[in-house]
């Protein structure tokens, strides 16, 4: 018997129980069409990731606090209290650094600003003026926060794309006040439009000089983090030992476990980022392969059945001929046809489950080639696994016993 004739033989079984063979493919459908969904959106969270990390600026460094193992720090501007940075941590780094680098504190403040009846909620950033040629903002109006007032507080303020439209409209916000809890402040400058950055909406953000936002906003000098901007990708590692080194001197530090600071680079952050992401979506597609098996088992079942309903037609092909062979090739073929059918919808279901979250939820998504071709030859494998028994137990019957049964 030639492989065509075994096909039209497992169409038309299939064909007589078209409900039956619906839902014998329906777990091998689900199975497949979980894998392809959620190895979509993890690819795909892992490209906006990538992009937000990226976004934060190229060859950049992140200062931050972490909580020793003996949970305190010597650090004496803060001893005895939670590990902090303050402007003198970056004042250190700028004179170790030198011209290597650009330095940038940076605090923020979720605070509401008020013109007139209008309050638009928005982040301040305090910093200094080298934040914006460091970041890359753009500034489609006015001019950033003017170099050298560093040391008393200032009245000026630039506004992010989308604050600037909330507050204004199409009007130009140039030379406007705002207010601020109790202070007034002039508008010399709008940035550019540019979206979310490092898992945040940059437009949302309002400028102010770091001694402004200490003394007027927040009533402290805690920095939330420090940027350093490496001029060459290649002087990373260099400025991130030059910048450990200095942290742990100024903090009293000698013990690089009990570090109160952690230095990650950009591309650090985007390695992490990814590891964190990959097994997350692993772990999530081995969950959806478990119903893909489950599927299998189904398959396996419906095939069991099947052998027994055609125990008399096995036994009518092997007294005209059939080797054992034949009958195991038959009952396979239409083992794989309905887990072949199965990947092939899991796969158009998957894809469109993943285009349905991308348009409603507004995540983005990835659909890999590698991975779909993965998933449908997964789902031949387990037609062929979970086919082969109920193949091999119809090839076994003996076809006196079987030309019998009734």
């Amino acid at each position: 018997m030639n492989l065509f004739d075994c096909l039209q033989i497992a169409l038309r079984a299939i064909r007589s129980n078209p409900l039956r063979s619906a839902l014998t493919s329906l777990g091998v459908i689900i199975g497949v069409a979980s894998v392809v969904a959620l190895v979509a959106l993890g690819q795909g969270a892992g490209v906006q990731i990538s992009k937000q990390i990226q976004g934060l600026g190229t060859n950049l460094i992140i200062i931050a606090t972490q909580i020793p193992p003996n949970g305190g720090t010597s650090n004496p501007n803060n001893l005895g209290g939670p590990p902090q940075l303050f402007p003198d941590d970056a004042d250190v780094l700028k004179d170790a650094l030198g011209d290597g680098a650009i330095v940038i504190p940076v605090q923020n403040a979720q605070t509401p600003l008020k013109i007139g009846s209008k309050v638009v909620n928005a982040n301040v950033v305090g910093t200094w003026p080298v934040y914006a040629d460091a970041r890359g903002l753009q500034i489609t109006e006015g001019r950033f926060l003017r170099a050298g007032g560093e040391e008393s507080p200032s009245n000026e303020i630039v506004l992010g794309a989308d604050v600037a439209y909330r507050l204004f409209g199409r009007l130009s916000p140039i030379g406007r006040d705002v207010l601020i809890k109790d202070y007034l402040y002039k508008i010399v400058g709008v940035t550019a439009p540019r979206g979310y950055e490092g898992f945040q909406n940059v437009d949302q953000n309002v400028y102010l000089t770091m001694v402004t936002t200490e003394t007027q906003v927040l009533g402290t000098d805690v920095v939330n983090s420090i940027y350093v901007q490496a001029p060459k990708a290649e002087q990373i590692p260099a400025l991130e030992q030059s910048i450990t080194n200095a942290l742990a001197e100024a903090h009293g530090i000698t013990d690089p476990e009990q570090y109160d600071f952690s230095v990650r680079s950009q591309s650090a952050l985007l390695n992490t980022a990814r590891g964190t992401l990959n097994v997350v979506t692993t772990l999530l597609s081995g969950i959806a392969l478990v119903s893909l098996l489950v599927g299998g088992i189904g398959i396996m079942n419906i095939m069991l059945v099947s052998v027994t309903e055609r125990t008399r037609e096995v036994g009518i092909r092997v007294a005209l001929g059939a080797l054992p062979r034949d009958i195991v090739l038959q009952f396979i073929t239409e083992a794989l046809i309905l887990s072949s059918l199965g990947g092939i919808l899991g796969i158009l279901g998957g894809i469109g489950v993943a285009r349905v979250i991308s348009v409603f939820a507004g995540w983005q998504t990835v659909i890999s080639a590698s991975v779909v071709a993965v998933a449908f030859v997964f789902s031949l494998v387990v037609g062929v696994f979970f086919g082969w028994y109920p193949a091999f137990l119809a090839a076994k019957l003996d076809p006196i016993k079987a030309l019998r049964y009734e």
